[in-house]
């Protein structure tokens, strides 16, 4: 089995990605709940390895849903899909310091 690669483009301004998938022997479904009637799709495109380059020029920063970011990045799609703000109030909490007991000694 070649390398697979599979690239979900959000074009900017655009809610859905554009799929891009480099390589042989993989399947990429598509499920759409919001389309009950055609809720499951097989996307059968390929595109040539050149795709890679042109979208993730080499030195670009890669994150990942480990990384610190990733809370942020959550909320701000869910803010998009749901149409809410992507800054909400959060309730004061107390600090830290005020409400464990000075264990220093």
């Amino acid at each position: 089995m070649s390398n697979v690669t599979v690239i979900a483009h959000i074009i900017e301004g655009e809610t859905s990605p554009t799929y891009h998938v480099i390589g042989e022997g993989v399947r990429l479904f598509v499920v759409d709940d919001n389309h009950p009637g055609d809720r499951v799709f097989e996307w059968l495109g390929r595109s040539p390895e050149s795709v890679i380059g042109e979208l993730i020029p080499e030195g670009s920063s890669i994150g990942s849903n480990q990384d610190q970011r990733h809370a942020a990045v959550t909320n701000s799609i869910d803010a998009l899909v749901n149409e809410r703000p992507r800054f909400t109030i959060v309730p004061d909490c107390p600090s830290p310091s005020h409400d464990r007991e000075d264990d220093r000694g």
